[in-house]
């Protein structure tokens, strides 16, 4: 059982992608900043690069793979802690992810 942060890996911007494991599972998170909107959004593909999800809107609280249908889509719950700027992704805006056994065990 856990809950963890998955910390970005800030090497570009305004987008940059990283691998993440996640359940024992590696997926390709794909992070983009939109000037208009001042907000990030996120991207989950699998190794392969075949989308999962696409523009997930990183907003505080929400549980982002709720309503994804795709068979692919990690079991646990990801969400985001905090109000992202520019500048502010992985210090105070974080992503978090609870495994399948922490949301079993709720």
């Amino acid at each position: 059982m856990a809950m963890f942060e998955i910390p970005p890996a800030l090497d570009e911007f305004p987008a940059f992608t990283q691998e993440t494991v996640l359940d024992g599972t590696t997926y390709r998170f794909t992070f983009r900043w939109n000037v208009r909107e001042q907000t990030w959004y996120l991207d989950i593909a699998d190794t392969d690069d075949s989308v999962i999800v696409a523009g997930l809107h990183l907003v505080e609280g929400a549980d982002l793979l709720r309503y994804v249908t795709d068979s692919r889509v990690p079991p646990g719950i990801l969400f985001f802690v905090g109000v992202a700027t520019e500048t502010n992704l992985g210090k105070d805006a974080l992503l978090y992810y609870a495994d399948e056994d922490e949301v079993a065990s709720l």
